[in-house]
């Protein structure tokens, strides 16, 4: 990379003759807020300089304008040249805008010069043989929220194991070892500073929680030390009982059927016979009948025909 120095003028167009410095420098070109970008040939100041007087010359060496005020704006840039012969399109790898990294720090690609680019702020130097980067920011000095999920809690002793918790992270692979009788990690809860705690898993000594919200520094802050006990719930059985429908059978007597149904599934889960009322505390099943119609015919030579309708 071959270091290059460009200085800005605030000014016209074509050639600039600045006697401080026994020189003439070409206009490179001009930026849209009138400022001209002049080509150094070594011979311009390295830093900001004001009160310059300098000749504003056309391209016919013809005298446009002259001035006593003017101010030199030092901006330093170095040429990169990538030196790969199989690269057609420069703009493949890299477009105006782009980041280059070097040793470490970030130069801004300003300008393309055929397979060639220029990277702004860059004052080290020529280097040969440079490992270089190019990367492309997606997004710069975006403002966002950071919150946090689950809280972490390292315990003092191994509680999966010692409470011998069956859906952890270590509990047994065999399904017919785990029954269904209270010593699931939803069975505890963790009481801490006067807040209960679920479980959403646990792994040894690891355990995460959620819960109310707190301030608890992260890890690896060193995290803050707590005091918390653990409760245990004891799933109790639940009564069911049916309601009874205002429904007459055609005997006079309540209908004693009942159904659940499985909203899942789509078919009847359970089908039981209820108590019958007023008619004792036991079981009855459902009576019902069915009407009919049936027929006898005498004829005169004495046979009959009988059937139902």
């Amino acid at each position: 990379m071959g270091c290059r120095q460009h200085t800005r003028l605030h000014g016209g167009a074509w050639k600039v003759e600045i006697p401080a410095y026994s020189s003439t420098y070409l206009v490179e070109r001009v930026d849209p807020n009138g400022i001209l970008v002049l080509t150094d040939d070594g011979t311009l100041p390295s830093v900001d300089t004001t009160g310059i007087s300098y000749t504003l010359k056309n391209d016919s060496d013809v005298e446009v304008a002259i001035s006593t005020t003017g101010a030199l704006d030092v901006t330093s840039r170095a040429l990169v040249n990538l030196n790969d012969g199989s690269l057609i399109d420069t703009n493949q790898v890299a477009v105006p805008g782009d980041l280059l990294e070097y040793s470490g720090t970030e130069y801004s690609i300003v300008e393309f010069v055929g397979n060639n680019f220029y990277i702004a702020e860059y004052s080290d130097g020529d280097v040969a043989g440079a490992n270089i980067t190019i990367r492309r920011r997606l997004f710069d000095n975006e403002v966002g929220f950071l919150g946090y999920r689950g809280l972490r809690l390292i315990t003092a002793s191994d509680h999966e194991s010692g409470l011998g918790i069956l859906n952890g992270e270590n509990g047994p692979s065999d399904p017919d070892l785990i029954t269904d009788d209270s010593n699931f990690y939803q069975n505890y809860l963790f009481s801490i500073g006067g807040e209960l705690y679920k479980i959403q898993s646990i792994d040894g000594v690891n355990v995460v929680l959620s819960g109310e919200h707190v301030d608890w520094t992260t890890l690896t802050a060193g995290g803050t030390a707590v005091t918390y006990n653990i409760l245990h719930f004891e799933k109790e059985g639940v009564e069911i009982k049916f309601n009874v429908f205002d429904q007459i059978d055609r005997d006079g007597h309540d209908a004693l059927e009942r159904q659940i149904f499985d909203q899942s599934a789509g078919t009847v889960a359970i089908k039981i016979l209820q108590a019958g009322q007023g008619n004792g505390n036991g079981i009855e099943e459902l009576v019902s009948q069915e009407d009919s119609v049936s027929f006898t015919i005498e004829w005169d030579n004495g046979e009959t025909e009988e059937g139902e309708l």
